[in-house]
């Protein structure tokens, strides 16, 4: 693999008053040569790798905080970004004919890359030992490859947790 190039270009914005803060963050990473998977798996069951010519990683990142009081606190995230290969060739085995059958995708979606997750959790302290939060997740579609395939995607998902927590 080449080494990878990055130009990232990012402009942020923070806002706090009294018990609460608002953090906006947008983003351009432009890469050349970027080492993306490939959605091969390979003898030893580890993921490959290859380098794409061109691609970039851009969006909007948000969060937010909040003190009710001493006891109840919220904070809470959201990204929504773009993370696209200009050109990315799929490589197959074709058994009918021998050899293998190259398909050129233009303008897919990176491996493992949701557009949009969010997360948000609400604590409550009762006393200074003990924590008890509730957290939510949200992931969009991920693609198992470069190719932007249906077929090979992961859904997306929702998740919520109950965690409680003591300090000895």
């Amino acid at each position: 693999p080449k080494s990878e190039k990055l130009n990232d270009l990012e402009l942020g914005l923070k806002y706090t008053k009294n018990k609460g803060s608002f953090t906006a963050n947008a983003y351009w990473m432009n890469y050349k040569d970027q080492l993306v998977l490939t959605g091969k798996i390979n003898d030893i069951g580890s993921y490959t790798r290859t380098n794409v010519p061109n691609s970039y990683r851009a969006g909007l990142e948000l969060d937010a905080q909040y003190q009710f009081n001493k006891y109840f606190s919220t904070s809470g995230n959201i990204t929504f970004s773009k993370n696209k290969i200009d050109q990315f060739t799929e490589y197959f085995d074709n058994y009918d004919a021998g050899g293998q059958k190259a398909i050129v995708h233009h303008n897919t979606d990176i491996t493992l890359s949701p557009n949009t997750t969010a997360f948000h959790q609400f604590n409550w302290t009762p006393t200074t030992n003990w924590k008890i939060s509730f957290t939510s997740k949200y992931v969009s579609k991920q693609y198992l490859d470069n190719t932007q395939n249906e077929s090979r995607t992961l859904k997306a998902y929702f998740l919520n947790d109950l965690n409680t927590t003591w300090k000895f």
